[in-house]
């Protein structure tokens, strides 16, 4: 699967080693990690519940108004939720650093 430039993709797959979707409609080109359903979750950031819906691309498809960021590595492939605390906890330090 090719990267687009810039969106980070090698960094997320390190840091979360599952799939992360860009939503490339709106300005800011959200980014949506994705979790199990269940999975434990009190950060202050926007998740998507029941009665959402996020369109997805199929994997290996070009699509202009999602990209997979990082695909699914296999069927269930799911994000941390540790480890999306972990990296934006990170990215709040940096930021408030002026990094």
């Amino acid at each position: 699967m090719q990267r687009r430039p810039g969106d980070g993709g090698a960094a997320l797959d390190d840091w979360l080693g599952g799939p992360v979707v860009r939503d490339l409609r709106a300005s800011r080109g959200d980014y949506y990690v994705l979790v199990a359903p269940g999975a434990e979750w009190n950060g202050q950031e926007e998740r998507l519940g029941k009665g959402s819906f996020l369109v997805v691309p199929r994997v290996g498809n070009p699509s202009m108004i999602t990209h997979w960021v990082v695909p699914p590595r296999y069927p269930g492939n799911l994000c941390s939720t540790a480890r999306l605390r972990a990296l934006l906890t990170l990215a709040e330090a940096m930021k408030a650093a002026g990094s």
